[in-house]
């Protein structure tokens, strides 16, 4: 039976390959944690994170950790989906009122949400936008 650190170590293998591959010389992979991105102080101007933030598990952590990453203005922008009415905070989706609330609560501030984000499928999106003070 593969565990899911076995399946995460493939997959970022196969992606070392086909980054490879491709010569492409401006593609780092860099592997996060639970709590830490993984990315070098002031390295970022911007910050997507596109549907995974219902995923994080230690948002104090990551929202730290990307503030850290980011230079001063730079700009974090969370894309993501609420979660159905019959799901909660951890399982599909998150609000974007949690967003917020996480990731302001972590030092950034709010400058603007998108609520009509574009999207695959039947899956509404929103884009939360939020700047790194200067």
């Amino acid at each position: 039976m593969m565990r899911r650190g076995d399946a995460a170590a493939i997959a970022l293998r196969g992606l070392r390959e086909a980054v490879a591959a491709a010569k492409l010389g401006n593609v780092t992979l860099v592997e996060a944690s639970v709590s830490e991105a993984g990315l070098p102080p002031n390295c970022c101007d911007a910050i997507v994170l596109r549907r995974v933030y219902h995923h994080v598990t230690d948002p104090a952590g990551i929202t730290a950790s990307l503030l850290r990453s980011l230079r001063p203005g730079g700009v974090l922008a969370v894309i993501d989906f609420p979660p159905p009415f019959f799901f909660g905070r951890g399982s599909f989706g998150v609000p974007a009122e949690t967003v917020i609330s996480e990731v302001t609560g972590g030092g950034f501030e709010l400058v603007r949400v998108i609520d009509d984000w574009p999207g695959r499928g039947p899956l509404a999106s929103y884009c939360v936008v939020l700047p790194k003070p200067m």
